[in-house]
């Protein structure tokens, strides 16, 4: 059966920029537009009704009761383009990379804006989640990809390397840090459940300059004077959080933030590649040329 949602546009009328089913629920999806809204629509529900218009351009959710009939929720994230909808390892938190500089990161329970990521130049093409939930990275028009301490809202480092915009970012889940550094078995990295703390992680980017780019980085001490860069956060002159949404806002940039350098780097495709799948022990890679490879991910940090 072929259901139509949005039918005439009388729910947004701007482009679909990403289907996302929730992880939780499926019979939940999110569609986001690039008007920076998304909206949550439930299988088993009627449609349709409208919303009414934005009070302001902050961020808002409306309805904040249970809904009866699609879209269940709009959530007003953004005036620009959101790029995409990833939600972290434990549902409890999602992360929406957008034009507008920022990747908004928020929690889906309480709807309420936890996190503003801003990027050094340009808009946030791409994001994804440590497995143990701790660190967040990020690739976009600054061709860079920058991975931030979601726990402690600061800078941890700076991947430099690409030549165009980064369009997509994956963590290698078949990575132990066992062994100094020697992949045991395809060893999966330690997630939320799992008590011993990640030491290293290793980081998959690709990028409209057709390269394909392997990152370590090693977990850093909890203490500031170890990290990169200590949160940024914007506020008024009276001290309190200059933005309408009040949350804390990283921002990102060059002054004394480590500079990591790939492990591997190799262009794959003859287009830009613009999508990126990472598996247990392999991934896909698609390239505008609608070309797809698949690729066997190597202990040594090499590319197969």
């Amino acid at each position: 059966m072929v259901h139509r949602y949005n039918k005439d546009k009388t729910i947004d009328s701007t482009g679909v920029t990403c289907i996302r089913w929730l992880p939780f629920d499926s019979n939940i999806f999110v569609v986001a537009h690039e008007s920076g809204r998304m909206y949550t629509y439930n299988l088993k529900l009627p449609d349709e009704h409208a919303f009414s218009k934005d009070l302001h351009e902050a961020f808002n959710v409306q309805p904040q009761g249970k809904a009866t009939c699609n879209p269940t929720q709009k959530w007003a994230v953004s005036n620009k383009p959101l790029n995409d909808v990833v939600f972290s390892p434990s549902n409890q938190y999602c992360a929406i990379p957008s034009r507008d500089s920022y990747c908004h990161v928020v929690h889906w329970e309480e709807r309420k804006l936890r996190l503003k990521i801003r990027s050094y130049f340009g808009a946030i093409l791409c994001v994804a989640w440590s497995p143990d939930e701790r660190y967040i990275v990020t690739g976009g028009e600054d061709d860079t990809v920058s991975i931030y301490d979601f726990r402690n809202e600061c800078v941890t480092a700076r991947c430099s390397g690409h030549h165009s915009w980064v369009t997509a970012v994956a963590f290698d889940v078949c990575w132990s840090d066992k062994s100094a550094g020697v992949n045991e078995e395809c060893a999966l990295m330690p997630t939320l459940t799992d008590t011993a703390p990640v030491e290293r992680y290793r980081l998959v980017s690709v990028s409209q300059d057709s390269r394909l780019l392997l990152w370590d980085f090693e977990s850093l001490p909890m203490d500031e004077e170890s990290l990169g860069a200590v949160p940024q956060h914007s506020l008024d002159p009276k001290g309190h959080p200059s933005t309408p949404d009040a949350c804390p806002v990283i921002a990102t940039n060059d002054r004394g933030t480590p500079v990591i350098d790939p492990i591997c780097m190799q262009r794959v495709h003859q287009e830009p590649i613009c999508g990126l799948a990472v598996y247990a022990g392999g991934m896909f890679t698609v390239c505008a040329g609608a070309v797809v490879k698949v690729w066997q991910l190597a202990g040594n940090g090499n590319a197969a």
